[in-house]
């Protein structure tokens, strides 16, 4: 129902507010295609007569769904928090099967939580899922390549899997990046030892090189880092192993 313009001619303003009121009459008698028809007439008045408040009150309209989206995001991470604090429970309990479904629970809802992925690579190693233990554990390194705990659960699992070489370079970085937990240590110590029992231990000790520039060219872009975190690695541990 398009209201003539012969009808306080110029008056654009009141034009607008017709249309609005038409608009909310069609939408009350349940006829909503008719009263966007008449919503997007106004929207076209606007635009001509005031592109500033247009613009102005898209703005807000953005903000607002942006508002909504930030507190939707918070309830979700809240409700992971709270999945995760339930599974570590579990884990207490020895229950570990039920403690890594809860895990998987918190992580459909906030896929990124490393600390989520950290506890259940270190419950899936309980259960000897050693293969997928190590993907969280990867990923907890994807997520923060200078957080300790994710080598560190990196190095244990592959302890598990008796890749020695690999583990030893993993326990490495933990210690490099700040991790102090004395197990940690004994880990080390235990990955050490089982490299000077092997035959080849020059061979192994490249591997070892390998397996740690593998890890920093994956997760670092910066060569004066990779040298630095090499250069310190060498000198404070490779030449035990010799």
């Amino acid at each position: 129902m398009p209201i003539s313009e012969e009808l306080a001619p110029g008056n654009s303003t009141l034009h607008s507010v017709a249309y609005a009121r038409l608009a909310k009459c069609y939408k009350e008698l349940g006829q909503i295609e008719e009263a966007e028809k008449l919503l997007k007439k106004r929207l076209e008045i606007e635009k001509t007569t005031n592109p500033r408040a247009i613009k102005e009150k898209i703005n807000e309209d953005d903000k607002s769904e942006v508002g909504t989206n930030d507190e939707q995001s918070i309830e979700t991470n809240k409700a992971a928090e709270k999945l995760r604090l339930q599974g570590n429970e579990l884990y207490k309990l020895r229950k570990f099967k039920e403690s890594s479904d809860i895990y998987s629970e918190a992580l459909e809802l906030d896929p990124n939580n490393i600390l989520i992925h950290s506890n259940q690579a270190l419950v899936l190693s309980k259960l000897n899922e050693l293969d997928d233990a190590l993907v969280h554990a990867e990923t907890c390194i994807r997520l923060n390549p200078k957080w300790p705990k994710g080598y560190y659960r990196k190095g244990c699992i592959l302890l598990e899997q008796k890749k020695y070489n690999e583990a030893f370079a993993a326990l490495q970085l933990a210690k490099h990046y700040g991790g102090e937990d004395a197990d940690l240590s004994k880990k080390i110590d235990l990955s050490r030892k089982k490299l000077k029992n092997s035959t080849n231990l020059k061979l192994i000790i490249i591997s070892v090189a390998v397996s740690i520039i593998s890890v920093l060219l994956l997760y670092f872009v910066e060569f004066e880092q990779i040298k630095s975190v090499l250069y310190w690695l060498f000198n404070n541990y490779f030449g035990d192993l010799w």
